[in-house]
């Protein structure tokens, strides 16, 4: 991790010369930043193994900054620093980083011995949120993979109701082919002009944790202006990433009591416990994966038994 560079970022100069003079020291790559603006624009965030980031910077808020990271794909680990610490200070911050990243905090004045301390262990910490987070992908990847080929509606918005995820039979019903024609462009672009207040009010409630608007009715539009009448069941993905999961049913396929139901306590019992739903999914994996294995045993031991000599000679015998 060393070949990597550790990234500072501090408006204060002289804290900053003292603590990559250290790091310099201990032999650690380092980029000295004194700017938000500055951080932002570099072009080598991808070779960063550690972001040391104030708190308090001039322009902006370093959590802040540190979620703008986050947001543009940087998920290494964060050692924040601040002359202003406390519990509620401390809680704040791991309320709105979630489980996005690794991450610590750090006093001023800055005893480097400490610092040395929490680097190391942010660093190992990082080798093991490396691995969490690829088998994470592979589960969100594979249960996107079942919603996908539904024949319900699934779309996944981001704060902004830009698009991020579309399912196939929601491309189709919309008019189009690809989700490449749809993803990054806005859902407002579908949505009932006459109502936008009240779908900017449903989507914000959701997006802040209410559940007022678990349950929503409204129609939305093809690209031919043809109306869809759609009953929607809405939910934050509480991973960090702050996205708003729909699935919808259109009212001419509108499923019966049952499955509406059956739909309901999804939401209540599984997307709002991330990880209840990830271990099942998990559990699944792991029996097929199971199966898969025996599967190859008894075949091989087929193989092994067809291919034993004495049963080679009765053949040729018979």
């Amino acid at each position: 991790m060393k070949d990597k560079l550790v990234f500072v970022v501090d408006d204060d100069v002289d804290l900053l010369d003292t603590i990559t003079d250290d790091l310099k020291l201990r032999k650690y790559k380092y980029a000295a930043i004194s700017s938000a603006e500055e951080l932002l624009k570099r072009n080598d965030l991808d070779n960063a193994s550690l972001f040391i980031i104030d708190i308090r910077l001039n322009s902006k808020d370093g959590v802040e900054v540190s979620q703008e990271l986050y947001k543009m794909g940087y998920a290494q680990p964060r050692l924040f620093m601040s002359g202003y610490y406390d519990e509620e200070t401390f809680l704040e911050i791991s309320k709105k980083v979630e489980f996005s990243y690794p991450f610590d905090f750090i006093s001023k004045p800055v005893s480097l011995e400490v610092l040395n301390n929490r680097i190391s262990v942010l660093m190992t910490i990082c080798k093991y949120h490396v691995l969490l987070m690829r088998e994470r992908e592979k589960v969100t990847n594979i249960i996107w993979e079942m919603f996908e080929h539904s024949l319900i509606y699934i779309v996944v918005l981001e704060e902004d109701f830009t698009i991020r995820l579309i399912n196939k039979a929601l491309i189709k019903s919309l008019g189009f082919k690809s989700d490449t024609e749809l993803i990054g462009r806005s859902w407002l672009d579908f949505t009932d002009t006459s109502i936008m207040d009240v779908v900017k009010e449903v989507h914000n409630d959701v997006m802040n944790g209410g559940n007022r608007y678990n349950e929503f009715t409204n129609t939305i539009f093809d690209k031919d202006s043809k109306p869809i009448k759609v009953k929607w069941f809405n939910s934050l993905a509480k991973n960090g990433s702050h996205l708003v999961i729909s699935i919808g049913f259109p009212y001419k396929d509108l499923a019966p009591d049952e499955t509406i139901g059956s739909v309901r306590s999804y939401f209540n019992d599984i997307v709002q416990q991330d990880s209840t739903m990830i271990k099942a999914i998990k559990q699944t994996l792991y029996r097929k994966e199971s199966i898969q294995q025996e599967s190859i045993q008894k075949e091989t031991l087929i193989k092994d038994y067809l291919q034993n000599e004495d049963l080679v000679s009765i053949k040729k015998v018979s």
